[in-house]
């Protein structure tokens, strides 16, 4: 947020009308408000501190363009895909994103949204002003952005896949061993931990009734488990799910 605050500062002196909010809370937040004010945009940005789901989608609604300014650590930590992007492009958001992590799998550059590499100013505030004069690149990009979302992050579609590749896993023409193993990875941030494991539930006995399904296949024992670890940009999730038939 930090490389935001001076984007913003940038916008701000080039002459570009914004208002900015940003949602969340943690022990930086004092700093950034700090260096808000020291750079001259405390006009212009809100800090809301932390909101309920429900609000992020009034937030949403409310905004013309979601900046994410995501960058890697010097220790290596990073964003991976945070939820709040296909969120946006989900609710008709548009989308400027740096290329960090997995960013660029649902954010493609002039297709499903922006793409401009943090600290190059100019290249955020001519993305910018272009979906701000570019009616026709604006729409575009929101149609394709909705179009990725419903492909790749509906829920139902995903389990669905996953449990078509767990009944061909499972096949006993194919596979005979003792012991299967299947484990998903979720990286999440913490506002999202409780929503994501009654997912990975939910996932679970899915799976399970498809084992159960099989007339050759007795599932004698299923093993569910859910190991968390914070790392610095929220919480990881690991679920397993082991077969023993």
């Amino acid at each position: 947020l930090r490389w935001q605050l001076r984007l913003y500062a940038a916008l701000k002196a080039d002459g570009v009308g914004f208002t900015a909010k940003i949602a969340g809370e943690g022990p930086l937040r004092e700093m950034l408000e700090a260096l808000a004010c020291e750079l001259g945009v405390d006009d212009r940005v809100t800090f809301l501190g932390q909101v309920p789901h429900e609000r992020v989608w009034e937030l949403l609604d409310w905004a013309d363009v979601l900046l994410h300014t995501g960058i890697v650590s010097p220790s290596g930590d990073r964003d991976g895909l945070p939820n709040v992007i296909p969120e946006a492009m989900s609710a008709g958001t548009l989308v400027i994103s740096s290329p960090a992590a997995a960013t660029t799998e649902a954010v493609h550059d002039r297709v499903t949204g922006l793409i401009a590499t943090v600290g190059d100013d100019a290249a955020w505030i001519h993305a910018l002003r272009g979906l701000m004069t570019d009616d026709a690149l604006a729409e575009s990009l929101r149609a394709a952005a909705r179009d990725w979302v419903e492909e790749n992050y509906d829920a139902n579609k995903n389990v669905r896949r996953l449990v078509a590749s767990t009944d061909t896993a499972c096949d006993p023409a194919r596979a005979r061993a003792r012991v299967r193993e299947l484990m998903i990875f979720y990286d999440v941030t913490n506002s999202a931990r409780a929503s994501h494991h009654s997912g990975l539930q939910r996932v679970s006995r899915c799976l399970r009734a498809t084992l159960d399904r099989r007339a050759d296949t007795q599932v004698r024992d299923v093993e569910w488990t859910l190991e968390g670890w914070r790392a610095a940009d929220g919480v990881w999730l690991q679920g397993y799910w082991c077969y023993d038939w």
